[in-house]
């Protein structure tokens, strides 16, 4: 099992000490013998300090001591070099150390130790990948370290939620029956804002529980992200083409969002592609009202005047684009299809050659270009 965000616990190593147990040496453990070269073992270097402390030769190093510096070990680096032998010796130890593990991980959790929790169950994930309980356990902590110490620390935090998305997606795809990954998997949605996958997840997991407390939890967030949701389904279907669709969904919104700005771009943008321009018109002008000088709308609004045969105002959204945000060689195209349409062909071939100059092998100024020449030689052949 791989593990994205092991490169943030290595550090953790530092809280160990090792010391080397001769092959020879008698720890009492039926069902585990030490290799004949011995073995380094690792002991948390608090706890060595403490038993060292209590001036007793034989607490100093014990056994069980030794299981939890493995324990830590094997969740700090899931491919430690000695892990297969200390795999042996805790299950040689305890046969039930997994449920040791998962104990003390969640007890680490109550005691606001997150991070400790994270390592021991991420421990316990590595030592049996077929252990729902531990990588159930191993998300939900990560997911938590990260919503409550990485507040200040987005792109680490991002990172620790891909890790406990993709390992819950992980235990559905491997057919993990499980009502409480869809639980912790529909808050992971809603951070990332994939609403309608959370919405859907949280449906889910209402079906399959019967934790009243946890589903009055997602109860509340299904009020949450419900417009959201819908609001995704309806700008993805105009993304993905279908604007009848996806104008048909946004519209159930307008009435409680009409000062969403988003909300009306995406409506303005579905009714451009429907060649509603009237509409596409006054929803665009409506978004500059609440975000003034916002570039894809001046862009979109002067698409829509074109399309109505106002070159004259669609002129000035492009020009307006371009004083906001800089030459743009998408942008600067537009306009020279709009100076072509006015008959200023200089100042079309002037808004070319600054495109070209930005993305010289782009094929729409390209064939803008050869628009233009084909104008130009329609104009001189007319003369």
């Amino acid at each position: 099992m791989n593990f994205i965000i092991e490169k943030f616990l290595k550090e953790k190593s530092e809280e160990l000490s090792f010391i080397e147990i001769k092959g020879d040496a008698s720890l009492n453990i039926d069902n585990y013998h030490l290799p004949n070269e011995g073995l380094h073992v690792p002991i948390l270097t608090k706890e060595l300090a403490e038993n060292i402390k209590k001036n007793n030769p034989d607490e100093v190093i014990t056994v069980a001591a030794i299981v939890r510096g493995m324990i830590y070990t094997i969740g700090i680096d899931s491919s430690f070099k000695y892990l297969n032998e200390y795999k042996g010796f805790l299950y040689g130890f305890d046969s039930k150390i997994e449920d040791y593990i998962l104990y003390k991980g969640s007890k680490y959790l109550e005691e606001g130790k997150l991070l400790d929790g994270v390592i021991y169950f991420k421990a316990l994930a590595t030592i049996n990948p077929i252990n729902i309980k531990g990588t159930l356990n191993y998300a939900a902590a990560v997911a938590k370290y990260a919503d409550e110490k990485l507040v200040s620390k987005l792109k680490q935090a991002k990172i620790f939620k891909r890790e406990a998305k993709e390992k819950l997606e992980d235990l559905l795809n491997e057919g993990a029956d499980e009502p409480l990954i869809y639980y912790h998997l529909a808050y992971l949605y809603r951070s990332e804002k994939q609403f309608v996958k959370a919405k859907k997840t949280a449906e889910i997991y209402l079906e399959l529980s019967d934790r009243d407390i946890l589903k009055d939890n997602m109860i509340i967030l299904l009020r949450e992200i419900k417009d959201l949701a819908i609001y995704e389904e309806g700008y993805e279907a105009i993304l993905a083409g279908k604007p009848q669709i996806g104008v048909e969904i946004l519209e159930e919104l307008l009435d409680d969002y009409k000062e969403w700005w988003n909300l009306l771009f995406f409506l303005g943008l579905g009714n451009r592609m429907l060649k509603n321009y009237k509409d596409a018109i006054n929803y665009f002008e409506g978004v500059l009202e609440l975000q003034e000088n916002q570039i894809d709308t001046l862009v979109e609004l002067g698409l829509s005047y074109s399309g109505i045969n106002e070159f004259e105002k669609a002129k000035e959204c492009f020009i307006s684009a371009i004083r906001v945000g800089g030459d743009n060689s998408e942008i600067l195209c537009n306009l020279a299809m709009v100076y072509l349409e006015l008959g200023k062909l200089e100042e079309a071939d002037e808004c070319l050659k600054k495109s070209m100059e930005l993305k010289p092998n782009d094929e729409i100024t390209q064939l803008c270009y050869k628009k233009l020449q084909e104008k130009k030689k329609s104009k001189n052949n007319t003369i």
